[in-house]
């Protein structure tokens, strides 16, 4: 499959071939339908240079999408055939003036929206899905992954599209604007990717060490995106791919590491070791202060986890891209290499991330991920504790007519506390 950047290369050289057989030809053929469809074969070709930014190009398994990408190829191939058969034509009807009138302008309202920005994701209710799907321990266990579906949006044409679907989907939907530049989808989704991959590694890790069975590891943490807000030292800045060692003299190896020492600074400034090219560089990082009067990074990082899989669990591939899953998949392992009997005559509904010492943290889209504990009739939610407030708030906008389905709600700071609280549950 060809990625979009190439994609739009070879909508632009074909642009251009026609355009240079075009002027070849013009003075010879100036009158000729032929010599005219050159021209307007260019026009499509240099319109889609820009067509593969938008959902309609990246989501053809949504029918509202493929519909409207027909829609738009149909119109614009009318108007060109129109501009060739009828363009010179005096005689021509008022219908069919009006027809191809209405047409271009539709067209150029369409272009308009195109290229005008705007940042953002629209979310849509995914998949409940049991956990054995993604680690497969021969065990069942009665613990499922609550995900979401998002499309990034880049301009106002997408923003116009999702506003379209959003009268489809009702409550089963959330739109967040997004501030940042925009950014390749591509890379977005392979960093998904990878933290997907990093929540079964921590998901298996984290419950050996509950189980008290010895595992080696080693983790290492680098930059893997570097926010547009971010103030960085003039002589060194931080680098896509620098390798953090230390953090205020401190050593750190995980992500979760570095973010446990910011949870207790309060200072404008921070000292970070980094390994770049083989080199030991120190930086003396600026803060950024976000409207709390919190300090963050300015970047995020993505932990390079490596040891030896058991062999009783397989890693299956799936579609949910993320870390959210991390605390049901710990969760299930612990449970499948603990208890000889495992009640499956329940529902329980998890999310939340995981790192190598089992702690707990939150994640996006709570929202949807009620609705759709709620919608599937699940017996238990099981949610991180720093989500304590934001469920609270999120639980009022629920319309409760709609989804009147009632569901008991435990919240946790480390799986510790998730086991404590399912082990007499999962007995009985």
């Amino acid at each position: 499959m060809l990625k979009f950047f190439e994609l739009q290369l070879l909508f632009f050289v074909t642009s251009i071939i026609f355009f240079i057989i075009y002027l070849y030809f013009k003075k010879k053929y100036s009158d000729s339908h032929g010599i005219h469809m050159l021209l307007n074969l260019a026009k499509i070709s240099f319109f889609f240079i820009f067509f593969p930014q938008t959902p309609l190009f990246l989501n053809t398994n949504s029918p509202d999408f493929f519909f409207l990408n027909t829609w738009v190829i149909v119109i614009f191939s009318y108007t060109n055939y129109f501009d060739i058969r009828y363009g010179k034509d005096p005689t021509i009807s008022l219908f069919l003036f009006r027809t191809f009138f209405i047409s271009k302008t539709f067209l150029i309202v369409f272009l308009l929206l195109l290229f005008l920005p705007k940042s953002g994701e629209a979310s849509f209710l995914g998949g409940l899905d049991k956990t054995e799907k993604t680690l497969n321990t021969e065990r069942e266990t009665p613990f499922y992954l609550l995900s979401t579906r998002g499309i990034q949006i880049t301009n106002y044409l997408d923003y116009f599209l999702i506003f379209l679907l959003s009268k489809n989907f009702g409550d089963e939907f959330s739109f967040e604007t997004n501030k940042s530049s925009k950014f390749q989808i591509e890379t977005k989704n392979s960093l998904g990717k990878k933290l997907s991959e990093n929540a079964n590694l921590y998901a298996i890790l984290s419950a050996y060490k509950l189980l008290n069975k010895k595992i080696k590891y080693n983790i290492s943490t680098k930059v893997s995106e570097i926010y547009d807000s971010t103030k960085f030292h003039k002589k060194e800045p931080i680098k896509l791919g620098d390798l953090i060692v230390e953090i205020n003299n401190k050593k750190v190896r995980s992500k979760s590491q570095v973010f446990q020492i910011l949870k207790s600074y309060n200072k404008k400034h921070i000292k970070i070791k980094i390994i770049r090219n083989k080199k030991n560089i120190l930086i003396n990082h600026h803060l950024n202060q976000n409207y709390s009067k919190e300090y963050s990074l300015g970047f995020d990082l993505l932990d390079n986890i490596r040891f030896e899989i058991p062999k009783k669990i397989k890693i299956l591939t799936d579609n949910v891209i993320g870390n959210s899953r991390g605390l049901a998949l710990a969760l299930h392992v612990y449970f499948s290499n603990s208890l000889s009997k495992i009640n499956n005559n329940i529902k329980i509904a998890i999310t939340g991330t995981i790192d190598e010492n089992g702690e707990v943290n939150a994640v996006g889209g709570l929202y949807l991920k009620t609705i759709l504990a709620l919608k599937k009739k699940c017996d238990y939610l099981i949610l991180p504790k720093s989500m304590t407030k934001e469920y609270s708030s999120t639980f009022k906008k629920i319309n409760k007519k709609k989804y009147p389905h009632k569901i008991k709600v435990y919240f946790v700071n480390n799986l510790k506390e998730a086991v404590d609280f399912l082990n007499p549950i999962l007995k009985n």
